[in-house]
């Protein structure tokens, strides 16, 4: 009779390997500074020595644990734009740090904060926009240079700004799919142009710009343009996508 083999919780495997790996030394609520030598993993040339922040989560790896970090509010005050706009651009969120390495840190003394000067950013803010870039495309929209902050969705400016270039750059008409916002029913519509929020009781700083167009049997409709889809091949898809983008992350 074959010995019955015993079982074992993917927990406990779990554990086992853990403890197989090198100890942390810190623990989640730890106040660390960065060391003064130590750069941005994503952007070589920009430091992040000086920089004070609290451990937010522990990684158990083979080559020695790695930390989560959530800056403190004393160190983002003095922290240079830059670091984040580029984080912006990426997605990232600039409060907080992954993956740092305790040979990359120290217990935080209390001592005054003192960021690392990144010296000369121009080669991030003035490089030329690209229009592969969702959020360059965007500053494109108000003739803005790589950085610049982007105006939020909310304004009668900002939004006129969007209509004029719009109009300017999108040609009309074109074919999409109208979601209703509230049942979620989609509806072919030909969208045949975009009404000015200054000359509408439909579009204003709220709910954004509303377009207008036809139904497939030829009855009119107006709808925000954000609750449009429009197919791959299309290319105004694009320049909806971007606005969308707009109206919500901004």
């Amino acid at each position: 009779m074959a010995k019955k083999r015993k079982v074992v919780s993917k927990q406990k495997r779990r554990e086992t390997r853990l403890n197989q790996y090198p100890k942390s030394n810190f623990q989640v609520g730890d106040l660390i500074r960065v060391n003064d030598n130590v750069m941005d993993a994503n952007w070589v040339d920009l430091p992040l020595g000086g920089w004070v922040g609290r451990i937010d989560k522990v990684h158990r790896l083979p080559d020695g644990p790695a930390y989560d970090v959530i800056w403190t509010p004393e160190t983002l005050k003095q922290v240079h734009p830059v670091y984040g706009a580029l984080a912006e651009k990426e997605g990232l969120d600039w409060h907080e740090f992954g993956g740092l390495l305790e040979s990359e840190f120290t217990k935080y003394q209390g001592e005054p904060i003192q960021l690392i000067d990144p010296g000369d950013v121009t080669r991030y803010t003035d490089r030329p926009l690209s229009s592969d870039n969702m959020i360059d495309r965007i500053r494109m929209v108000f003739g803005l240079k790589a950085l610049e902050e982007i105006p939020s969705f909310g304004e009668m400016a900002p939004l006129k700004t969007y209509y004029d270039y719009f109009i300017q750059h999108v040609e009309f008409p074109f074919e999409a799919i109208f979601v209703h916002d509230y049942s979620n029913a989609q509806y072919p519509f030909t969208c045949q142009g975009i009404d000015n929020p200054d000359e509408t009781d439909f579009g204003n700083d709220r709910y954004g710009l509303y377009c207008y167009g036809t139904n497939p049997d030829g009855t009119e409709r107006i709808c925000p343009l954000n609750d449009l889809v429009i197919h791959e091949k299309i290319p105004q898809k694009q320049w909806v996508e971007d606005y969308c983008e707009w109206t919500c992350a901004f």
